[in-house]
């Protein structure tokens, strides 16, 4: 579960809709976290996202102390913002530490591919963020030719914590809380990669409108012809 922090000046939208504007460092979502239940994550974005920082070899040793802060609510203003995260993550006597996690963005290519990908499998906003897609477009975002989930290499991990570790316990909750952010509000993983869903979906709309005043402009041969129908209703 994630709360939003009411303190904030900023304008939220509610969870399933989709922002009006891509945030920036002056509007933005923030977020507190807090697990309910055994699960960290149940639906496919919150899903695919905390298994991607799972299939990190190098994260393996750190990543259960990262759950238990996680789900204690020590992650908090977490704000997603294009290619960058921010949080502040209480330790374990209360002293917060700032934690940065930047992506390296998506070259202008693999974006185009992308769009692409996304006109050819995805027919309806609703599908795309419930995840309700074929699963070759979804083993196509987390590791195709140009994969929307970013790579280890990709990910730069800042944490204000004396922990010389890359990954400490720290930057893994805000891991793992931002596949909480997702799982509640998937448009949140569309702005962390910089991408405007609204382009992703004109496209789509675009490619299906053609086909279909394509269709409109052939005549069809489903007709029935004007003694057939005098038969079936009499002179008319």
């Amino acid at each position: 579960m994630v709360h939003r922090n009411t303190h904030t000046a900023n304008t939220h939208n509610e969870f399933g809709k989709i922002p009006d504007k891509t945030p920036t460092n002056k509007q933005s979502e923030v977020y507190t976290i807090a697990i309910t239940g055994n699960k960290i994550t149940r639906n496919w974005w919150g899903m695919a996202w905390q298994n991607k920082i799972l299939s990190y070899s190098d994260y393996a040793n750190r990543l259960p102390r990262a759950r238990s802060y996680v789900r204690t609510g020590k992650v908090q203003e977490l704000t997603v913002m294009p290619n960058c995260v921010t949080a502040k993550v209480k330790g374990s006597h209360e002293h917060s530490y700032n934690v940065t996690i930047t992506i390296d963005p998506l070259s202008k290519e693999a974006k185009s591919q992308l769009i692409s990908l996304f006109t050819e499998h995805i027919s309806s906003m609703h599908e795309l963020l419930t995840g309700a897609f074929p699963k070759s477009f979804a083993d196509e975002l987390l590791g195709g030719a140009h994969p929307l989930f970013p790579t280890d290499t990709e990910l730069h991990l800042q944490c204000t914590c004396p922990d010389w570790a890359c990954l400490c316990k720290h930057v893994g909750a805000v891991l793992y809380g931002i596949g909480v952010v997702f799982d509640s509000n998937p448009s949140m993983f569309f702005t962390l990669r910089d991408l405007k869903l609204s382009n992703l979906m004109q496209s789509t709309i675009d490619e299906h409108l053609d086909f279909y005043l394509e269709k409109a402009a052939l005549k069809s041969t489903r007709h029935i012809d004007e003694n057939t129908i005098t038969s079936i209703f009499g002179e008319l």
